[in-house]
This record gives C-alpha cells, structure tokens and sequence, in this order.
C-alpha cells in the first residue's frame, strides 16, 4: 500500500515538472528569437549606416576629382570649360573649401569676370590671411581684379550674370571661426570725425576679435543682425 501512494504522488509532480520545463523552454525560445531579432536589426542599421558613409566618401572622391580637373583646365588656359566645371563642383558639396575659393577667383580674373574674382579672392583672404598655400598669390589676382572692375565701372560696361559666393556656405576650416571682418579683429569699431574718434564695442564678434563661421555666411547674406554671439 505505501508504494502505491508513493508512487500516486510522483506521477503528478512528473507531470508538473514536465509542464513548467515547456514553460521555461518556450520563454527561452521567445528570449532567443527576440534576440536574434534585435541583433539582426541592428546588423542592417550598421549597413545602412556603413553604405551612407560610404556614399558620402565616394562624393567627397569626385568632388575632389572634379575640383582637380577644373584646376588643370584652367592652368591650361581654357578658363569658359573650366569655370563650368568649377560650377559642378559647387552644385555637388554643401561646404566649400578654401582652395576652390582662391582657384575658382583667380579663374574669373581670367575671364574678365571682376566682380566675381574680388569676392572669391576677399574670402579666400579672409579665411586663410597670409599664411595659406595661395595667399600671396590671391593677393596679387585680388589688386588686379580691383583694377580691372573700377576700370570697367568707370567704362560703365554691363557685366555678365555672376555666381557670388553670398550663395553658398563657406568653409571656414577647423576653427569654426574667421578674424571678424566688420571689425578687423580689433573688437571695436571705431568712427572719426573732424573733432574726435568715437569708439563702440562690434557686435558681431566675441571678446577675442572672432566670428563663428555660421554668423561669417548670415553676414555674406545680409542676415546676420547685431548681437547674435
């Protein structure tokens, strides 16, 4: 008799043990598969981000090869092919660099286009000062545009439809930051008159004479107001 109850009583704990067993085992087969989900999910944003970068290097690459057969075609003298090519480069970057600044203003010179070869030049300038690999170079194409655009305002010539750079961000380098140019890095501006000079602190720029390059392209535009550091 007391076999049979033992053994009465072990049949249902088996039986209950073998129920919570497919319980833990489809909780740990729900476990896995959420897993294996998520990992999957996260492999295809890792793709996805691998081929937007990817991408963004691949137009980097023929921006960078563009720019450098616009500069050969113009060192070649053929300056129309080459400013048309200079305007593929603009259409194909959000930011642009110092080097097509200076190359795309000393292009223009050659195509008489004066206007536009001063204000290339002037932010080249205005980026780099006179330690960048074509400063003195954009200095010298920089006078000689100047002389070449007051000869033809004084001509009064109608001069030929112009891509400025006011339309486009300019890159302003690592820093972030260019020597304000309202006030020459000096922090004030200072105005004269026959009596006395007067002296106002520039609102334009920080305490240490500099305008974020965010501010530099509003003021390129007309858009930055007074007091926005």
């Amino acid at each position: 008799m007391r076999t049979r109850k033992i053994s009465s009583a072990i049949q249902p704990w088996n039986g209950w043990a073998s129920v919570r067993l497919k319980y833990i085992g489809a909780i740990l087969l729900t476990i896995l598969a959420g897993l294996s989900s998520s990992s999957a999910q996260d492999q295809e944003k890792e793709k996805i981000l691998q081929l937007e970068q990817l991408n963004q290097i691949r137009q980097q690459q023929q921006s960078k090869a563009l720019l450098d057969s616009a500069i050969n075609t113009m060192q070649a003298g053929e300056y129309q092919e080459a400013e048309a090519i200079f305007l593929s480069v603009l259409k194909t970057i959000k930011t642009v660099p110092s080097e097509l600044a200076y190359f795309f203003g000393e292009n223009s010179f050659y195509l008489k286009k004066y206007r536009q070869s001063v204000d290339w030049l002037t932010k080249y300038i205005q980026l780099k000062g006179t330690t960048g690999t074509f400063s003195s170079q954009a200095v010298s194409y920089l006078k000689r545009a100047e002389d070449g655009l007051l000869a033809e305002m004084k001509q009064q010539k109608s001069v030929a439809t112009e891509i400025l750079s006011k339309d486009y961000d300019i890159d302003c380098g690592p820093s972030g930051k260019v020597v304000c140019p309202v006030c020459s890095g000096r922090t004030v501006i200072v105005k004269k008159n026959y009596l006395s000079e007067t002296f106002t602190t520039c609102p334009y720029c920080d305490k240490h004479g500099f305008m974020s390059c965010s501010d530099y392209n509003k003021l390129l535009r007309g858009q930055l107001k007074a007091g926005t550091e």
